[in-house]
Protein backbone atom coordinates (compact mmCIF):
# COMPACT_ATOMS: atom_id res chain seq x y z
CA UNK A 1 0.00 0.00 0.00
CA UNK A 2 1.37 3.61 -0.72
CA UNK A 3 1.94 6.08 1.85
CA UNK A 4 -0.27 8.74 2.28
CA UNK A 5 1.40 11.76 0.29
CA UNK A 6 2.48 14.94 2.57
CA UNK A 7 1.14 18.10 1.10
CA UNK A 8 -0.14 20.86 2.44
CA UNK A 9 -3.48 21.19 -0.30
CA UNK A 10 -5.54 17.78 0.38
CA UNK A 11 -7.83 18.34 -2.64
CA UNK A 12 -5.16 18.18 -5.13
CA UNK A 13 -2.32 15.49 -6.21
CA UNK A 14 0.49 15.83 -8.19
CA UNK A 15 1.41 14.20 -11.44
CA UNK A 16 4.00 11.86 -9.92
CA UNK A 17 1.69 10.82 -7.20
CA UNK A 18 -0.99 10.02 -9.65
CA UNK A 19 0.84 8.02 -12.24
CA UNK A 20 2.00 6.21 -8.90
CA UNK A 21 -1.14 5.58 -7.55
CA UNK A 22 -2.70 4.48 -11.39
CA UNK A 23 0.35 2.08 -11.85
CA UNK A 24 -0.16 0.37 -8.55
CA UNK A 25 -4.18 0.23 -9.27
CA UNK A 26 -3.50 -1.35 -12.62
CA UNK A 27 -0.80 -3.96 -11.71
CA UNK A 28 -3.84 -5.87 -9.41
CA UNK A 29 -6.75 -5.11 -11.47
CA UNK A 30 -5.10 -6.63 -14.78
CA UNK A 31 -4.17 -9.96 -13.00
CA UNK A 32 -7.65 -10.11 -11.77
CA UNK A 33 -9.14 -9.62 -15.37
CA UNK A 34 -6.77 -11.55 -16.96
CA UNK A 35 -7.75 -14.73 -14.32
CA UNK A 36 -11.52 -13.97 -14.66
CA UNK A 37 -11.75 -14.38 -17.98
CA UNK A 38 -9.38 -17.60 -17.76
CA UNK A 39 -11.83 -18.90 -14.67
CA UNK A 40 -14.87 -18.19 -17.10
CA UNK A 41 -14.27 -20.30 -20.15
CA UNK A 42 -13.68 -23.20 -17.28
CA UNK A 43 -17.21 -22.59 -15.94
CA UNK A 44 -20.71 -23.64 -17.26
CA UNK A 45 -22.04 -20.43 -19.08
CA UNK A 46 -25.15 -19.56 -16.36
CA UNK A 47 -24.06 -21.46 -13.82
CA UNK A 48 -23.81 -19.21 -10.07
CA UNK A 49 -20.18 -19.68 -10.52
CA UNK A 50 -20.25 -18.33 -14.01
CA UNK A 51 -22.77 -15.36 -12.18
CA UNK A 52 -20.38 -14.59 -9.98
CA UNK A 53 -17.49 -14.54 -12.10
CA UNK A 54 -18.98 -12.17 -14.41
CA UNK A 55 -19.95 -9.55 -11.75
CA UNK A 56 -16.34 -9.71 -10.49
CA UNK A 57 -15.67 -9.52 -14.37
CA UNK A 58 -17.84 -5.90 -14.64
CA UNK A 59 -16.64 -4.77 -11.58
CA UNK A 60 -12.96 -4.86 -12.71
CA UNK A 61 -14.28 -3.67 -15.85
CA UNK A 62 -15.71 -0.10 -14.35
CA UNK A 63 -13.19 0.22 -11.99
CA UNK A 64 -10.11 0.38 -15.12
CA UNK A 65 -12.50 3.21 -16.30
CA UNK A 66 -12.46 5.14 -13.30
CA UNK A 67 -8.37 4.68 -13.69
CA UNK A 68 -8.52 5.66 -17.29
CA UNK A 69 -10.64 8.95 -16.06
CA UNK A 70 -8.35 9.54 -13.00
CA UNK A 71 -5.47 9.20 -16.04
CA UNK A 72 -6.68 11.57 -18.31
CA UNK A 73 -7.85 14.15 -15.64
CA UNK A 74 -5.47 17.46 -15.41
CA UNK A 75 -3.46 16.71 -12.66
CA UNK A 76 -2.39 20.43 -11.36
CA UNK A 77 -4.77 23.05 -10.50
CA UNK A 78 -4.56 25.69 -12.85
CA UNK A 79 -4.84 29.40 -11.72
CA UNK A 80 -8.12 31.65 -12.35
CA UNK A 81 -6.95 34.76 -14.13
Amino acid sequence: MLPAPDRGDTTTMSSSALRETVHEINNPLFAILGLTEFLLRDVEPGSKSHERLLLIQQSGLEIKEIVKTLRDSPHEPTEAA
